[in-house]
């Protein structure tokens, strides 16, 4: 399978499993405070998703809540480390190439999902997304991919997938499917 298949399939399951591990924290009543970011990991036994927060210093991540996935993508039970679990390896990696792509990106005033894949020698992907926020309505472009050494604060690359954002409604998937409707969201 082509290497940029298999990371469209990783980032369908990226946000599947921090759609339902998000839901699976939030029933927990988590303090704001302490869940300040989501970071998603597939291993051997399924995909783990951990909520926390970069250090003062950027030199920890800090784990308070970790959700790991059960025998679905919908199924994820839901841990609360207290104190919080330091990390200074894969999340705290991940937390700082986000926070590098966000820096770069220049998207439009909305909410966005942000998604880390690793690549190869060490680098991962950073992917930010427009985040749906209408039920039937999906934003279609507008999104960026940045590659980003572990230990750096800058992109390697950076990649704008499709710069103009539009939307597709369900009307019109569901009425004219052959002619999908793609309505510029200024």
């Amino acid at each position: 399978m082509p290497d940029v298949t298999a990371r469209g399939r990783a980032l369908y399951e990226y946000d599947q499993a921090a759609w339902h591990a998000t839901d699976a924290v939030q029933a927990e009543h988590p303090p704001t405070e302490l869940v300040g970011r989501y970071i998603a990991r597939k291993s051997d036994a399924g995909w783990e998703v951990v909520f926390g927060h970069l250090s003062e210093a950027h030199d920890v991540f800090l784990i308070a809540y970790k959700a790991t996935q059960g025998n679905t993508l919908q199924e994820f039970a839901v841990k609360r480390l207290d104190p919080p679990q330091q990390d200074t390896s894969y999340y705290l990696a991940a937390a700082r190439a986000i926070d590098t792509a966000l820096h770069e990106f220049q998207g439009e005033r909305r909410p966005y999902n942000v998604a880390v894949l690793p690549a190869v020698s060490g680098q991962l992907y950073v992917y930010v997304v427009p985040a749906q926020t209408e039920n039937g309505v999906y934003p279609l472009g507008g999104d960026a991919r940045y590659l980003i050494q572990r230990r750096e604060t800058r992109s390697l690359k950076n990649v704008s997938c499709i710069r103009a954002l539009s939307k597709i409604e369900d009307r019109y998937r569901m009425e004219r499917p052959w002619q999908l409707a793609f309505t510029p969201i200024s």
